[in-house]
């Protein structure tokens, strides 16, 4: 307990230096974004790629290490709650949050990620305050503050603007925003259900293209449909969307009086993914083939024979599929509304 209570003190006297500076760091951002301060795409990209690579880049050095601080003041103040038999309410409190809450450091996260959205600039930038919100959002005092505020006009209205086809860097921001809002709902549960809900109506393109393959919406052409498991952002995309849709299907009631269309369209996308994720598992020999050829495919001069091999694993996933559909409904024929009027019982559906 004593040794707790010294790592506590010690990290509370860096937290509110550090607080200061990186909010000093985000308006600096702000305020270049604004002034038009901007770096043309190549050579953004070249800048973005060469500090990736050095790690040496201050702003995001001085965001990771207050959620590092956080991270740690969170474990201790753990420690020290199950050392304890009696809690006060005030010791259940974050420790971090008075340092944080006092000089309005979470307006000016969602202010900075807002314009870097909406001037599309700095990916990595608005990666590094997405994670630490969703840090802040693991606390329960820290899920309220966020939610006070207005997520969907701040970051999920602007962020809806970016669609396929967006530079690859801007893809760890889409699965960040996605943990954000599971970590959200999972913590603040009904309070944080319309801001799901707003997610998802507001993102609804971006939702259904992480879970849905091209080659699921066609009859005929699943090579397309045998690559999207190949690609292994796509992958990151659709884990971290199944388990958003996984847990708010727990409110669906509610999701289906507040925005019925995507409500529907994100079950049957997510039928369609179970589809072709069950017809793999009958066809064991497909997952061999795709784990094969994706390995040999890390040689580039390995390209030969490709397209044959994802015309053999696609046609095994077709007779999978029609397997699967002479034993049932196809997921087309089904209808997440179709399946409502048919349960009254109000339970969710697993």
């Amino acid at each position: 307990d004593a040794a707790s209570k010294i790592e506590e003190r010690v990290l509370l006297t860096w937290l509110s230096p550090v607080v200061h500076i990186a909010q000093q760091t985000i308006n600096i951002i702000i305020d270049n974004l604004l002034a038009g301060n901007r770096a043309q795409p190549k050579a953004q990209k070249l800048s973005s790629d060469a500090e990736h690579e050095s790690h040496n880049h201050i702003e995001i050095l001085i965001i990771s290490l207050l959620r590092s601080l956080i991270v740690r003041l969170n474990v201790a103040s753990e420690v020290r709650s199950t050392e304890n038999s009696i809690c006060t309410l005030q010791s259940l409190r974050s420790p971090w949050f008075q340092a944080v809450h006092e000089a309005a450091l979470i307006q000016t996260i969602l202010s900075g990620v807002h314009h870097s959205i909406r001037f599309r600039q700095r990916p990595d930038i608005i990666h590094a305050n997405l994670s630490l919100l969703l840090t802040i959002a693991r606390s329960e005092v820290g899920c309220n503050a966020l939610l006070s505020n207005d997520l969907p006009q701040l970051i999920w209205l602007p962020l809806s603007s970016i669609k396929q086809g967006a530079p690859k860097e801007w893809i760890p921001v889409f699965v960040e925003s996605l943990h954000l809002v599971t970590t959200l709902l999972r913590v603040g549960r009904q309070q944080a259900l319309e801001n799901a809900i707003s997610f998802v109506a507001l993102l609804q393109d971006q939702v259904l293209s992480f879970l849905s393959s091209k080659g699921s919406t066609t009859s005929n052409d699943y090579s397309i449909g045998v690559e999207f498991f190949l690609k292994e952002n796509q992958i990151k995309l659709t884990s971290a969307t199944a388990s958003l849709v996984s847990l708010m299907m727990e409110y669906f009631k509610q999701w289906q009086l507040k925005h019925p269309t995507s409500l529907n369209n994100t079950y049957q996308s997510m039928c369609s993914l179970l589809h072709t994720s069950v017809c793999l598992l009958i066809r064991p020999s497909v997952l061999k083939m795709l784990i094969d050829q994706n390995n040999r495919n890390q040689d580039q001069n390995q390209g030969i024979g490709t397209g044959a091999s994802m015309g053999n694993a696609a046609a095994e996933i077709q007779k999978a599929r029609r397997r699967l559909s002479s034993k049932g409904a196809t997921t087309i024929e089904d209808s997440y509304l179709c399946l409502d009027n048919g349960n009254n019982s109000g339970e969710p559906i697993s």
